[in-house]
């Protein structure tokens, strides 16, 4: 699966998800945004919440985007990273989707 892919049906997943009115944005950072995944890649998704939202509501945004894209799903948020590598993450990220 192609990056476009992945960007593509990650947008297809949001818009279905009940939880989409607490998203500000997801972006896309790590193996299959430098173009470098394997077989066993998952895709790194940094998420930002325009609500505040729970470990069950994560984890429900997380399994509805895996069962489009077909691979594991690693949802973080900017304050879960570790500030070692934070800024560059934030940098490098690149938007799927942003609330308008």
């Amino acid at each position: 699966m192609t990056k476009q892919d992945i960007k593509e049906n990650i947008r297809l997943s949001l818009e279905k998800n009940p939880y989409l009115d607490k998203i500000r944005k997801v972006s896309l950072f790590g193996s299959y945004l430098h173009g470098d995944e394997s077989n066993e890649s998952d895709v790194d998704l940094l998420v930002e919440f325009a609500k505040p939202v729970g470990f069950f509501s994560i984890s429900r945004i997380e399994r509805d985007i895996e069962g489009r894209v077909g691979k594991r799903v690693d949802l973080v948020t900017p304050d879960s990273l570790s500030k070692y590598f934070r800024d560059q993450v934030i940098n490098e990220a690149e938007l799927i989707y942003e609330k308008r």
